[in-house]
């Protein structure tokens, strides 16, 4: 009678840590940039990144895209041709905005 019965089986939990990219995405594919700079800003970037509980390279995106959107809010863009970047924002950054 006990074979007759649907054996249920338990999926494995997921191991390791969750992607960190928009939308769930590995960072690890996304391109890879090296800049220098002075030892103050990488302190001061770390600083942030450590109180806002964020990845340094979501810091220095939004920081481009704020950058970017007011020198087009002034009028002041020298490439009115530079495509807006846009991506979904996670919900911790959302958060983060309000």
């Amino acid at each position: 009678m006990r074979d007759l019965l649907p054996v249920k089986r338990r999926r494995a939990p997921h191991v390791g840590r969750p992607p960190a990219g928009f939308n769930g995405e590995p960072s690890s594919r996304y391109p890879q940039l090296s800049v220098r700079v002075p030892p103050a800003t990488l302190d001061r970037l770390r600083a942030i990144a450590a109180r806002e509980g964020r990845a340094m390279w979501r810091i220095l995106a939004d920081a481009i895209e704020t950058y970017d959107g007011l020198k087009r809010r002034n009028g002041r863009s020298t490439r009115p041709e530079t495509p807006v970047l846009t991506y979904p924002r996670s919900a911790k950054s959302a958060e983060d905005t309000r």
